[in-house]
């Protein structure tokens, strides 16, 4: 991110001098809990991660974890680490673009960007998984996991319906067993979609 932001507590606590006596004590109460998402072992497993806007938060920490692992097989034409990655344009809110396109440039990363306010045509990260279809069949038949994360809007059944074409196309299926075949990677944890609104 270009700029760092803080919420409401978060730039009241950052406010507070160390040691120093509150008013009232501060009590905070917090809870994790444990997301969906689980990055594949194997380090020669291919992963397929769709990250627009925020939703590429949880993508950059399996990028960083995937590229600690070292540059791509040179035999493989697609690198076994795609990302997808949206947003209204590159001067506004591009994040982590330059550490994305450090792990390009040497091999670790394959980027798809789709910048939607950029050209009259709105391009989001289901139109660039289309375009890349044929790779994305390849990669998902040869065992990829797919992570999906970000708006619960209408992107998480776009992007399934874009794998689903390139599924159904590339994979000589019908349109239904598509989708069937999308629920059983998604049961054998291979198809992840933690999504928010």
């Amino acid at each position: 991110m270009s700029t760092q932001r803080h919420g409401v507590f978060t730039k009241y606590l950052a406010s507070l001098e160390c040691g120093a006596s509150a008013a009232s004590p501060v009590i905070v109460h917090g809870r994790t809990r444990r997301g969906t998402m689980r990055l594949a072992d194997a380090a020669h497993t291919p992963v397929i991660m769709v990250g627009p806007g925020t939703g590429v938060a949880p993508m950059r920490s399996f990028v960083q974890a995937r590229a600690r692992l070292g540059p791509a097989s040179s035999a493989s034409s697609t690198s076994p680490n795609v990302l997808f990655f949206g947003c209204r344009s590159r001067s506004s809110d591009d994040y982590f673009a330059a550490e994305f396109g450090r792990y390009a440039a040497d091999g670790r990363l394959e980027r798809h960007t789709a910048y939607s306010r950029e050209s009259a045509a709105k391009t989001y990260v289901q139109h660039k998984v289309a375009s890349a279809a044929a790779d994305m069949w390849r990669l998902i038949d040869g065992g990829a996991h797919v992570y999906v994360s970000g708006s619960s809007g209408s992107m998480p059944a776009e992007v399934r319906a874009a794998f689903a074409a390139a599924i159904s196309t590339h994979g000589g299926m019908s349109s239904d067993a598509a989708y069937d075949y999308i629920r059983a990677l998604e049961k054998a944890g291979r198809y992840c979609e933690e999504c928010w609104s």
